[in-house]
Order: structure tokens, then sequence, then C-alpha cells
């Protein structure tokens, strides 16, 4: 990510402290998840499951 505002909306950082957890389920559709090395993946919301390295979420 290279810190420029864009118009496609919020950016969460989130992260799980107890091992793995979904997202929550208001975050819905297809999302961007990069990752903190700048792995970047777009994938269902559903799918994402969050450990205790963040990861930046957004739409795509």
């Amino acid at each position: 990510m290279d810190g420029t505002k864009t118009d496609k909306g919020p950016v969460c950082v989130l992260w799980c402290d107890s091992g793995s957890c979904p997202l929550h389920s208001e975050i819905q559709g297809t999302v961007k998840v990069t990752d903190y090395l700048g792995n970047v993946e777009t994938k269902s919301a559903s799918l994402v499951v969050l450990t205790r390295s963040p990861v930046f979420v957004e739409s795509p």
C-alpha cells in the first residue's frame, strides 16, 4: 500500500488476539486483503481468517 487516498472506501487494519477468527459479519462480499509483507489477495470476506498478524482489508 502506498498511502495514497482513494475513493474506494475505508481500509480496516484487523487481527485476532486469540489464535484465529473470522471477519466480523458486517464485512461482506469481495475484499482485498494485504498482509504486513505486502502480499495481496482478493477473496470473499467469508473466506478470510484473521490471525495475530495484522492485515489491511478493503473493497477491491
